[in-house]
């Protein structure tokens, strides 16, 4: 739920990041973390819960997103109630109904690697016009304005 809070963060990351899990999350998160030394601030967190989780997303401009499966799962929903532009790698399941749900730079950014994450939160952290008429889609999408 979008508290209305300022947005302080230019992207955040809230989840597990324990390194015989989340190997390839990890990496992708060190490289979001660099972006601290472009003058981006980067908010990144493992033990944030309830009304902490929601305040760091209503802060947030931009939420990664990077799962096991590369499916939409809870974070994206959260997140995106919460006013944040995901993004996160293309769904691959094709069979998965949430594949399809979003639409690539209408609700959500998607992309094929490290590369293209950052590329895309760096300008959309930049580019206030094109983040927020995606992050609003993508709100109203899953609160179901």
């Amino acid at each position: 739920m979008d508290e209305g809070l300022e947005r302080v963060y230019d992207v955040a990351f809230l989840g597990n990041l324990n390194p015989k899990v989340q190997r390839r999350r990890l990496r992708t998160v060190q490289k979001i973390l660099r972006l601290r030394d472009e003058g981006f601030n980067v908010c990144i967190g493992q033990s944030a819960f309830f009304r902490d989780y929601n305040r760091i997303h209503s802060q947030s401009k931009i939420v990664y997103h990077g799962s096991i499966s590369d499916q939409v799962n809870m974070r994206v929903l959260e997140a995106m109630g919460a006013g944040c532009l995901v993004v996160m790698r293309r769904p691959r399941d094709v069979n998965d109904p949430s594949t399809h749900f979003f639409r690539d730079r209408e609700e959500v950014v998607y992309c094929d690697n490290d590369e293209e994450a950052l590329a895309a939160i760096r300008y959309y952290a930049r580019h206030d016009a094109e983040r927020e008429r995606i992050a609003l889609a993508g709100h109203r999408k899953v609160m179901m304005k």
